[in-house]
């Protein structure tokens, strides 16, 4: 949505970087959730984004 706004207001090659640095800031926040959330011994399995968020709200919000 906000790289068809970059788009629209600029030119393709801007609404692309835009999408790619979203991309990779998208993936750094997900790994540093998985690697403050999952512990040590349950890294192994692949989690998706929703396992993830299920780990981190019950280790850091919930008693």
């Amino acid at each position: 949505m906000i790289g068809l706004l970059v788009w629209w207001q600029s030119d393709w090659f801007i609404a692309i970087g835009g999408l790619l640095l979203g991309y990779i800031v998208f993936g750094i926040i997900r790994s540093k959730l998985r690697n403050d959330s999952i512990p040590l011994a349950q890294r192994e399995t692949p989690y998706n984004d929703y396992a993830i968020a299920t780990w981190y709200l019950s280790r850091n919000h919930c008693f």
